[in-house]
């Protein structure tokens, strides 16, 4: 299959995808095939570049604004390509799209069997439009300890975040695209020497797949644009002076046939950091390519700022200058457990999310669809037998027929879960979470969908063992053995065995 897929003013990306490369997990690229910039060109190369100095070493420091840092075998791309850990946008990260034909089993229940965490992930608000924006969270117990604006180790996925990491000499340099809480890709810089285009240009490696592109902005802010196989462009501000604070920040996402979403404004660097940033780089307004509004409300809640509100709108008028009639089309609320609030502190820590609530306005004006997602945490010392959770560590977890279901319990839509006793709580749980000792956080014991065992429910208790291989060379750069090995006890009495390397693959 030929393509010849628009990436952007000035490039063309022409890839030959071969049936005999698909089936080991590569992607040719033909000769001349990549020409970047003006004129300049990369030359004939494979799609996938391994880089030994970060395959199992996440370099780059914590995110600005959201302080997200995985670990290093939390890549959204595994080595051959293939995708490991999606992003709402859809944005096409991974260099090799056939999948994995003998792929296993990845996790259990969200149960990720490779690094032991508990992979939560959600979409709560997005519209339909040809580049709609994504309003949605991700989770990290195993990371950096993030304490950002969406809560203690939660990302906002409407706000990817670039980090630049800096080698020894320019080719060595890295950039980060850190797209949730546990996921990331990497780009390499192609030429060690500023005037030279290459030095502007970054090549996924490490599975990844696409090139950014970085622009001197001069007197305005810096970019960096990533041009992806299937011809978007998506534009972060890059890291001079002009961009605060919006530092490594997500400006907009441009489809092929030139559909937008935006943060601020679509055409002026600086006006949309004006206008859709707040002094500390947080995102206040978007807008999709429907022309749709995305207002968010941040509030300091026990003394830290958290993101409470996002709204999404639609005017009368020609522009939002002039707006006209302004209706609300969607919304979604955050609550967190701390002193003063709704949630107290019985289940969680201060600065956890609680309460997630998505309303959705129906064609009978009168009503609205109002689904609710509930979290309850682990807090205090680890005790194997007593505690067997940590602070921040998700102990249930309720999505929304659940919680609709719990809280009509008294016939009453009156938030009836968040004050049930555990023991009540238990049989509309969608998961329920237990974890190792303190050094590593994992998951050690698990039931999903009301599996407890209780009030008439069967039982589906799975136990989940680690094992590393005392054998593992643990040299730098890539060893294909195995290094760490999960085994999960099921409920029926059988068991599944995953082996992965040392970057997490299988």
């Amino acid at each position: 299959m030929m393509t010849n897929t628009k990436a952007g003013a000035g490039m063309k990306v022409n890839t030959h995808l071969c049936d005999p490369c698909l089936r080991n997990a590569h992607i040719c690229v033909m000769a001349g095939v990549l020409a970047l910039g003006a004129g300049a060109a990369l030359g004939a190369d494979a799609l996938l570049e391994h880089n030994d100095t970060s395959i199992t070493t996440y370099k780059a420091s914590a995110t600005s604004i959201q302080g997200a840092q995985p670990l290093h075998d939390q890549r959204g791309v595994n080595l051959d390509g293939t995708g490991r850990a999606g992003n709402p946008w859809g944005w096409m990260l991974n260099g090799n799209t056939s999948g994995e034909p003998m792929a296993g089993s990845v996790s259990v229940g969200n149960v990720r069997l490779d690094t032991g965490t508990y992979q939560a992930s959600s979409v709560d608000l997005s519209l339909p439009a040809w580049v709609p924006w994504h309003v949605g969270r991700s989770y990290n117990l195993r990371g950096a300890a993030m304490d950002g604006y969406q809560g203690a180790r939660w990302f906002q996925s409407s706000q990817p975040e670039l980090v630049l990491w800096e080698g020894a000499t320019d080719d060595e340099d890295l950039l980060y695209l850190v797209y949730g809480a546990d996921r990331y890709v990497e780009f390499k810089r192609q030429g060690a020497t500023p005037a030279t285009t290459a030095h502007n240009t970054f090549k996924g490696v490490n599975g990844a797949a696409g090139v950014v592109i970085f622009t001197d902005g001069g007197a305005d802010p810096d970019v960096y644009t990533l041009h992806t196989l299937d011809g978007w462009e998506i534009t972060f501000f890059g890291f001079d002076g002009d961009a605060s604070p919006a530092e490594g920040q997500l400006w907009k996402i441009e489809s092929a046939d030139g559909d937008m979403a935006f943060v601020g404004d679509s055409s002026d660097a600086a006006t949309a950091i004006t206008d859709g940033y707040d002094a500390s780089g947080r995102v206040e307004v978007a807008y999709d390519s429907s022309e749709r509004r995305y207002t968010y409300t941040y509030s300091s809640l026990n003394g830290t700022t958290r993101l409470t509100q996002v709204v999404a709108e639609t005017k009368s008028g020609a522009d939002w200058s002039s707006p006209g009639t302004v209706t609300e089309v969607g919304k979604v609320q955050y609550g967190y457990f701390g002193s003063g609030q709704s949630a107290g502190t019985t289940y969680g820590s201060t600065g956890d999310l609680a309460l997630v609530t998505t309303t959705t306005p129906l064609s009978d004006s009168s009503e609205s669809s109002v689904r609710k997602t509930y979290y309850r945490y682990w807090s205090g010392t680890y005790n194997a037998s007593t505690n067997p959770g940590h602070d921040h560590a998700i102990q249930y977890m309720l999505e929304a027929e659940g919680y609709r279901q719990a809280d009509w319990a008294n016939a009453s839509f009156d938030d009836t879960p968040l004050g049930m006793t555990e023991g009540t709580l238990k049989p509309y749980a969608a998961a329920y979470m237990e974890y190792d000792d303190a050094s590593t956080k994992r998951v050690n014991l698990a039931w999903f969908n009301g599996r407890c065992g209780c009030s008439g429910a069967s039982n589906g208790e799975h136990t989940f063992a680690y094992a590393d291989n005392g054998s593992h060379s643990a040299t730098s750069g890539y060893d294909s053995d195995w290094k760490t090995r999960t085994v999960v006890a099921k409920p029926d009495g059988s068991y599944i065995t995953s082996y992965v390397d040392e970057t997490g693959q299988r």
